[in-house]
């Protein structure tokens, strides 16, 4: 009983960890991947179009993909 308790407070404690925000996650001249809550795909449209822009570029959207209870999305940067 007592190893469902640990099971269950591991993964609330997981979940508690999980990022309520559009963050980036990597970036460079040429793209930009975004992590964001499911319901905040303009955050992470933001957040890409900001860091583009830092190279005088626009972000596009490449790909998204799920990754638990977010969003996993790869912007390319272009002229």
């Amino acid at each position: 009983m007592s190893n469902r308790i640990v099971i269950v407070a591991l993964g609330f404690a997981l979940v508690a960890c999980s990022s309520s925000e559009a963050r980036i996650e990597s970036s460079s001249p040429d793209a930009v991947t975004v992590l964001y809550p499911v319901e905040d795909r303009a955050a992470a449209e933001k957040l890409a179009t900001d860091e583009c822009a830092k190279y005088n570029k626009r972000a596009r959207s490449r790909s998204t993909t799920d990754r638990s209870n977010e969003k996993h999305a790869i912007f390319d940067c272009i002229t």
